[in-house]
């Protein structure tokens, strides 16, 4: 064996089961997970922000790679557009804002966002915390529903 094969080896054998744990979920493949917003829900994300990626547990954080939002609306325009984005729990951290359309009835629209500040992510990254929908302002009318996909990876907590 190598001295670079002895020291990888030897690293290994240093880590501890949870550390351990940690490095192999981080190797995961991408998770995707859905949430359908009702209008009420969508119409309120200012006040009440939406969970749409739920904590990961206590060491480990959810790193968003990309979402999408898909509004359908269901025969009422909202009054005004929803501007949503994606935040950690408590940390005023946009990891993407992207609008819906306002003021159209039986509109459909399906639009994506990658998460192009991974920097600012990393400084605000912290464990156990699920990540939400919000919106800048309420909105007082409109129907139909969004549905919000975020793909992400589960990573160890940065020390």
């Amino acid at each position: 064996m190598g001295s670079t094969q002895a020291q990888i080896a030897a690293g290994v054998q240093s880590l501890t089961s949870a550390e351990l744990e940690a490095f192999l979920l981080a190797a995961r493949s991408p998770i995707q997970i859905s949430r359908t917003l009702t209008h009420l829900e969508a119409r309120a994300l200012n006040t009440v922000p939406q969970d749409i990626v739920p904590a990961q547990g206590a060491g480990l954080v959810a790193q968003p790679l990309w979402w999408a939002m898909e509004y359908a609306n269901g025969g009422t325009g909202y009054g005004a557009q929803i501007q949503v984005s994606l935040r950690y729990q408590g940390i005023a951290v946009d990891l993407g804002t992207t609008k819906l359309v306002s003021n159209v009835a039986n509109r459909q629209q399906r639009l994506y966002q990658p998460v192009d500040n991974v920097s600012l992510t990393n400084n605000a990254l912290a464990g156990n915390l699920p990540i939400q929908a919000r919106a800048v302002a309420d909105v007082a009318n409109g129907s139909g529903f969004v549905l919000i996909t975020v793909c992400f990876c589960v990573l160890p907590e940065l020390p």
